[in-house]
């Protein structure tokens, strides 16, 4: 029972011990054998035909090599013209190159290689160094350079070339290694932002289900107070209002993410629209205090949508009042940069605030500052990250300062 050969790959320690081999031969023949052998046994390489043109002893012998080469079997015309024009190798299908052997600009021969499959890029780099090595190599034999003076070995040129061959094919290999890091990050980033994203909405969806459920099953009673009643239908709508917003959100972000963000850019006041957000809110936030700074010359307007600056302004005063939990000051200042023709509008509160590392991420997706006086404020960790989002989808600006236990400011910032 025959055993099947095992099938190796291409490497250049092996090529490099092969020209080592036939380094030590004198006879052409003998090289050209062990090349054969070594390579179909050796390697995955089906079938290899190595055929050199007979006369070298001038430079003029291109036409009269061409006429040759085509009688084989193995080389058209056609193929082996490009071959002399560009001394480049030649796919002639998936799974066939010719090689040639180039020296000193001279074309000595070719090389037919069949292999199983197609050949890669890196196994195909390494043949051509081989070829030229071995082009080298049976130079030397034929024309030796006490026989003729104009055929000496270029060192030079032979090294130029195995260095740029080899140095294509490392850097080849170095962008391919870059790509497959670049991919390997985007997963593991991927990734990370999937397990956040399970953890955080499992976490934030709980909290409010637990409500509701719970008051329901005190609504079910015979039995009950009107007064507890009410509190139970407030309890409810207010977790169902928090359900209702971070279903919004992921929506929103996830519609924002595929199809991006639908702008009506119109002239507006920026002012007015942080006052009508106070207004609203206000109201339902009675131990907080809201002030307004405007500039006192006016300001000028700003093109932008009504509906996402309004939702933008929204966001970042609900974030003050989530991390203010023990109420204050809540200020909207605008500032007219004349020089830049920007406006700015600055939304401070004196909270809880955040060291500098978490100011760094606090508008990437999911993040949520993590110590012990946020642990119990709820959100998903993408309020922020629509804000940046609409702002730039705005062509505006966006950023934070902030100092932990003393308040945070967030700026937004519109061209005019």
């Amino acid at each position: 029972m025959a055993v099947e050969k095992e099938q190796k790959s291409i490497t250049w320690h092996w090529l490099r011990t092969l020209l080592k081999i036939v380094e030590e031969y004198k006879s052409i023949k003998q090289i050209i054998e062990k090349v054969k052998e070594s390579l179909i046994e050796y390697t995955q390489i089906d079938n290899i035909e190595i055929h050199l043109i007979d006369d070298l002893s001038s430079r003029d012998n291109a036409e009269k090599g061409i006429d040759e080469l085509a009688n084989s079997d193995f080389f058209s015309r056609k193929v082996i013209e490009n071959i002399f024009l560009h001394k480049e190798p030649s796919h002639i299908s998936k799974n066939e190159i010719i090689f040639p052997l180039e020296n000193s600009e001279r074309i000595l021969g070719l090389v037919y290689i069949k292999t199983p499959s197609q050949i890669d890029s890196v196994s195909f780099e390494l043949l051509w160094s081989f070829m030229d090595q071995l082009a080298a190599l049976i130079h030397n034999i034929i024309l030796p350079q006490n026989k003729n003076p104009e055929s000496k070995i270029q060192i030079k040129d032979i090294s130029n070339s195995i260095f740029n061959n080899l140095k294509s094919f490392l850097e080849a290999s170095l962008e391919r290694l870059g790509a497959l890091e670049e991919q390997n990050q985007k997963l593991v980033e991927l990734n990370r932002t999937r397990t956040e994203l399970i953890n955080n909405v499992s976490h934030e969806l709980r909290t409010p289900l637990v409500s509701i459920m719970g008051f329901s099953n005190i609504l079910q009673r015979h039995e009950i107070k009107p007064d507890l009643i009410r509190e139970a239908s407030e309890q409810i709508q207010s977790a169902g209002g928090r359900l209702s917003r971070m279903i919004d959100d992921l929506l929103q972000l996830n519609r924002a993410s595929t199809k991006g963000w639908v702008v009506n850019v119109e002239r507006l006041d920026l002012g007015e629209i942080a006052k009508y957000v106070v207004e609203s809110l206000s109201p339902l936030h009675k131990n907080y205090n809201f002030t307004f700074n405007y500039p006192e010359r006016g300001y000028p307007l700003i093109g932008g949508d009504r509906k996402l600056i309004r939702q933008v302004i929204e966001n970042l005063i609900i974030n003050a009042i989530k991390y203010s939990p023990e109420g204050g000051e809540i200020n909207c200042t605008i500032k007219d940069n004349t020089n830049e023709k920007k406006l700015s509008m600055f939304i401070t509160d004196n909270g809880i605030g955040m060291t500098p590392a978490e100011n760094q991420k606090i508008f990437e997706r999911f993040y949520r500052a993590k110590n012990p006086k946020t642990e119990n404020i709820s959100g998903l960790g993408l309020g922020l990250t629509i804000c940046k989002d609409v702002v730039e989808a705005l062509n505006g600006e966006i950023s934070s300062t902030s100092d932990f236990g003393q308040g945070s400011c967030f700026i937004i910032s519109f061209n005019y």
